[in-house]
């Protein structure tokens, strides 16, 4: 069976936008994370302090939001731990 270049179907991944948000065991997806995104998913899970990481391990402040792809971790911070 000859099959030619124009016979064969392809499918293109769409790689999804957004962010993913880790904090302890649970994960949740937005379409882009603002700060106040953030202070709500600490504040909804039991955190008054925390910090936030991106997937290499890098401390974000307020100001490096909004975030639009990506992971971020959320950790509980405690002073002198």
């Amino acid at each position: 069976m000859d099959i030619s270049e124009q016979n064969v179907w392809s499918v293109e991944e769409e790689q999804r936008k957004g962010v993913t948000v880790h904090i302890g065991e649970k994960t949740i997806w937005l379409e882009k994370a603002e700060a106040d995104d953030i202070r709500k998913i600490a504040k909804d899970n039991g955190l008054k302090r925390f910090v936030v990481k991106d997937e290499e391990g890098n401390l974000l402040s307020p100001s490096d939001f909004p975030v639009e792809t990506g992971e971020l971790y959320i950790e509980s911070y405690e002073e002198g731990a």
